[in-house]
């Protein structure tokens, strides 16, 4: 076919025919001796007919391989990320995947990964303990956490969680448990737990974390608004008898704007009892933590490939920068 400029770091000339092997060989050449990225174009590769697309010129500090992953196998190439990944599921249904949804299938996938090249589930309790410096971390290790206690929690992932032998931290709004929060029984997938799932889930495999009461934004609420909700799905947890792990995702990830509000809610959670604060970040999360209540997750999604999921569990994101 003779020379393409296609990964050249600098644009490209012409719109031309490649195959997979092309592909590949002129992705390595955007590589260094020490396997660094030099450059790559940014583009569509569709694979129907062979031709890349929507060339754009993109510079070597701000390329996403993305779209290539899946012919370089770049993951395995790039240095992991120091820090820890912390996984975050939401939903699992079969034949559906989107943002928020993965199938049983690529959840095994993914965690028969894990399992296979070493890393190490660190459950809750541990987890806090690295990130306070009572403990060194290993040096292979993630966590994992699902959003909104979702009933298929219950069917779907807690059995993969007791094959592998693992613990998982279920992040709900307490108000499912006085009714303040609906259940969404006819919803499928979005279907929430209830009071006897949650009692049925808490146990070696599953831990339960707070979440919010009804799933409120902590960026639009004031100080006191912000006490009485974690204080409120504490003693509902406490007077249904659900045993609970004292930490906090931020419902959406969002916190105080106003960083002297957040400040004073992040000593109020500590004198509270709460332990940690999980928030979004999508990069991985540093032992030990300068800050428990900005502890770093990794959302995984159901569009993302097996690929996609490697580099997050290395990086963060499912960019190489």
């Amino acid at each position: 076919m003779g020379a393409k400029p296609f990964c050249n770091g600098h644009g490209i000339v012409r719109r031309q025919r490649i195959d997979d092997d092309d592909l590949i060989g002129d992705a390595f050449q955007g590589l260094n001796a020490a396997g660094n990225i030099r450059g790559f174009i940014k583009g569509d590769y569709d694979g129907t007919d062979g031709h890349v697309r929507k060339f754009t010129p993109v510079p070597a500090s701000a390329v996403c391989v993305r779209p290539y992953l899946r012919y370089m196998k770049l993951a395995s190439l790039l240095p992991t990320a120091a820090g820890i990944p912390v996984l975050t599921y939401r939903r699992v249904w079969p034949n559906v995947q989107d943002s928020q949804t993965v199938t049983p299938q690529s959840l095994r996938a993914q965690w028969s990964f894990l399992r296979d090249e070493g890393y190490e589930c660190l459950p809750m309790d541990r987890f806090l303990a690295i990130l306070r410096a009572e403990e060194p971390a290993p040096k292979k290790a993630f966590v994992l956490t699902f959003d909104d206690g979702y009933y298929n929690n219950l069917t779907q992932a807690l059995p993969l969680l007791r094959e592998f032998g693992w613990e998982a931290t279920v992040f709900i709004s307490a108000g499912v448990l006085d009714g303040s929060y609906p259940l969404d029984v006819d919803s499928g997938p979005a279907r929430r737990m209830g009071t006897e799932e949650l009692r049925e889930i808490a146990g070696p495999n599953m831990r339960i974390g707070l979440h919010g009461y009804r799933h409120e934004n902590f960026s639009g609420k004031k100080l006191d608004a912000l006490e009485a909700i974690i204080r409120k799905s504490a003693e509902l947890l406490e007077e249904a008898g659900i045993p609970f792990a004292k930490v906090l995702a931020y419902p959406y990830g969002a916190r105080p704007s106003d960083r002297l509000e957040l400040q004073v809610l992040k000593a109020w959670m500590s004198n509270f009892g709460i332990e940690a604060a999980f928030r979004i970040g999508n990069r991985l999360q540093r032992a030990p933590a300068l800050d428990l209540y900005e502890v770093n997750r990794v959302e995984i999604r159901g569009e993302d490939t097996l690929d996609d999921f490697q580099l997050k569990v290395k990086r963060g994101r499912a960019t190489v920068f």
